[in-house]
């Protein structure tokens, strides 16, 4: 009797458990014919708002930053026509006019949410400092749209490193920050500023190793040499090495489709310096045809493969190349994905876009020692400010420990380089 009971009880369930399978395969159902009714073809409503004000790409400039001004004293600022600025340093009086009087190297230009002002504190108190190597400066600005934020207005009083439009912060307004951000570098900055990093405000980046980087390009350029070393050309056709779409660095894929990546290594010709637009670069990716992922896009915005791109993590531009990026722009209709945006007009602009390495090749885990992102990363995503913070310190403290730390099997590769300083001072 015992063993019938068993049975029965193993033949048929307890009705709770009955229930609740019956309910998972009915929402399993409802949300697989959703899924065949809707399509990869129909828009969601967040892309036919952004279609519907695609075409605007002028808003109102509301804060500006002091990070590209020369001083009265030593050089007449470009601005635009119809920004006009009679006397910028007395907006902030704690400016050190020598520092801003340098030519500047390197801009860190961060794209940032209105409400992440503790990230945005986090890089100023970090890697974003700004500074002078060999007599070229450093130096920053947080890229914003508007939100609910009432401390940004205090913000840039304080620190004058806000360039804020008055539009809408939204994930598919951020393609509005590039288009809007290349106007005005070339308005403000395109005079005093060599190169820009890009990037979120979710990275570290080992700014020293990339001063290095590019005052050694410049070196080169000067003595006519080709591509530094590191850094590849990815195209359409060449040797294997695949990489799969991202939304600004690894571990967040856009889709299941993607043919393999394909890499292909030129020359650049003695005296003829390519315009460098250099980070991670995802070649032959697909768009995300499924509807609920964040990086959704319809067959009817965009049915090809996206050309190549850098992760919008971090990625550099030198100012030639963002010239022919504001040129190319009004010939490539906006679109909701960021660094696929700037790689389409990339494409148009016939500007090859290049990898390297040391751009985003692995994320940041707070399990892992630091000394494990220390060989050869200029650029590390996925960091919470804390994340940040606590990287920091390390490589302020206890940075040399790592030479001794045989299970990482890591180097310092570069640390000894001439003007090379870990800790960026």
């Amino acid at each position: 009797m015992m063993i019938t009971k068993g049975c029965t009880r193993r033949l048929f369930p307890r009705p709770g458990v009955s229930r609740l399978v019956v309910l998972s395969l009915s929402f399993l159902a409802l949300l697989l014919l959703y899924s065949s009714l809707m399509g990869p073809h129909s828009p969601s409503a967040l892309h036919k708002v952004f279609l519907q004000l695609r075409h605007v790409r002028s808003y109102p400039l509301l804060r500006r930053p002091r990070c590209c001004l020369l001083h009265p004293s030593n050089s007449t600022p470009n601005p635009g026509p119809s920004h006009p600025r009679p006397n910028p340093w007395s907006l902030y009086p704690g400016s050190n006019p020598d520092l801003e009087a340098s030519p500047v190297l390197l801009l860190l230009a961060i794209k940032s949410h209105p409400a992440n002002s503790d990230r945005r504190a986090a890089i100023r108190a970090t890697w974003g400092g700004e500074r002078e190597w060999r007599g070229q400066g450093v130096r920053r600005v947080f890229l914003l749209g508007l939100g609910r934020d009432p401390e940004v207005g205090e913000e840039s009083e304080r620190y004058g490193d806000i360039l804020q439009w008055g539009f809408r912060e939204s994930f598919y307004n951020v393609t509005l920050k590039e288009v809007l951000f290349w106007n005005w570098f070339h308005q403000e900055c395109s005079r005093t500023t060599l190169y820009v990093l890009k990037g979120d405000d979710d990275v570290y980046v080992d700014v020293a190793r990339v001063v290095w980087f590019l005052q050694n390009r410049e070196r080169g350029m000067r003595r006519g040499e080709g591509r530094e070393e590191g850094e590849t050309e990815r195209g359409t056709e060449g040797g294997a090495g695949s990489e799969r779409g991202t939304e600004g660095g690894a571990g967040r894929e856009r889709g299941t489709e993607g043919g393999a990546g394909r890499e292909r290594r030129t020359e650049t010709p003695a005296g003829s310096p390519q315009p460098l637009y250099m980070g991670r670069i995802f070649v032959d990716t697909h768009p995300v045809r499924i509807w609920w992922n964040k990086y959704y896009v319809p067959y009817s915005l965009y049915h090809s493969p996206y050309p190549p791109y850098a992760g919008g993590g971090g990625y550099l531009l030198s100012r030639d190349a963002l010239s022919l990026l504001l040129h190319a722009s009004p010939r490539v209709p906006l679109f909701p994905i960021d660094d696929a945006y700037v790689g389409m007009v990339a494409q148009a602009a016939n500007l090859t876009a290049r990898h390297h390495p040391g751009f985003m090749p692995v994320e940041y885990s707070p399990s892992l020692r630091p000394c494990h992102y220390l060989n050869g990363i200029m650029v590390l995503h996925k960091l919470l400010p804390t994340d940040l913070l606590h990287l920091w310190n390390f490589l302020q403290t206890q940075v040399h420990s790592c030479k001794d730390s045989a299970q990482d099997g890591l180097t310092l590769a570069g640390a000894d380089a001439p003007g090379y300083d870990w800790r960026g001072s």
